[in-house]
């Protein structure tokens, strides 16, 4: 018994060994190698290897330690593509030096301005078309955001109609004045629920559902967008057993980073009960 355990142990060892021997080989013919930034900094195939050109996708979501990680392994050129008016880093320390350094961004660090990227200066570009939004959506940041240089890339696109208010591309719900609508701390942690809103956003999101023909329904159809880890485990824990439950997809903005959705509900949770969560 012993000696077959020392065989077998052999033959994975030999296979693990010829695993990362074909790595190494496919890494170092390949022209094109697409990986994560985690991967590049874990994985010594990647790590010791150097590109002609190395391109950093969703740029402002990576802290500056990890992306100068990356841009040592470009020979010639680095480019950093990204929206550093979205979503910065995700940091949860609260030392000034450690969140400045692994909250912010290469764009924060380097100035970076969206005048200069309109103008084309400054090593920077701005790519000024957007076509994922209805232009009607797009009107919420267009202007406050980006100052009006974002342009749609297909202004006349159609838009489904979805119920309750299938005239409209953006809705914006009220619950100020309801009685009902109280914001809640879990007893296990400092992220916050809201019950009255965890009603709302489900039904709306079944008479979303009911506008939609069976036809066409799939997956993930539906994303429901909260800013607290609270209030998405809230929702994941209601919908288990619903018909919407294949149809959502639920989490926190961190999460949705670069997905799209036919309808997005945006359920801000903030109400009476709790004072406003600081930035």
């Amino acid at each position: 018994m012993a000696l077959l355990e020392d065989i077998l142990a052999r033959l994975d060892q030999q296979l693990a060994d010829a695993k990362r021997e074909t790595a190494r080989q496919v890494v170092e013919e390949a022209q094109i190698v697409g990986a994560t930034l985690t991967t590049l900094y874990l994985n010594l195939h990647f790590l010791n290897q150097e590109w002609d050109v190395v391109i950093i996708d969703e740029g402002p979501m990576a802290p500056p330690p990890v992306l100068l990680v990356a841009a040592d392994r470009a020979r010639h050129h680095l480019i950093v593509v990204g929206d550093p008016l979205q979503i910065t880093p995700v940091c949860k320390f609260k030392d000034d030096l450690m969140r400045c350094w692994l909250g912010r961004d290469l764009f924060y660090h380097e100035n970076y301005t969206l005048i200069q990227a309109g103008e084309a200066t400054h090593h920077c570009v701005l790519l000024p078309y957007q076509g994922r939004m209805h232009t009607d959506i797009c009107d919420l940041v267009r202007g406050p955001v980006y100052k009006g240089l974002l342009k749609d890339r297909n202004p006349l696109a159609p838009r489904p109609a979805f119920h309750p208010e299938s005239a409209h591309a953006v809705v914006l719900y009220d619950t100020g004045h309801s009685k009902l609508a109280r914001v809640q701390q879990p007893i296990s942690g400092r992220s916050r629920y809201n019950e009255y809103h965890t009603e709302i956003d489900l039904l709306l999101a079944q008479l979303v559902l009911a506008s939609i023909p069976e036809s066409e329904r799939y997956a993930e159809y539906i994303g429901i967008v909260t800013p607290y880890a609270g209030q998405s485990d809230h929702l994941k824990e209601r919908i288990q057993g619903m018909d919407l439950e294949i149809y959502c997809r639920i989490g926190t903005v961190p999460t949705f980073q670069g997905l799209e959705f036919h309808m997005v509900i945006f359920d801000l949770v903030e109400s009476p009960g709790l004072s406003i969560a600081p930035c």
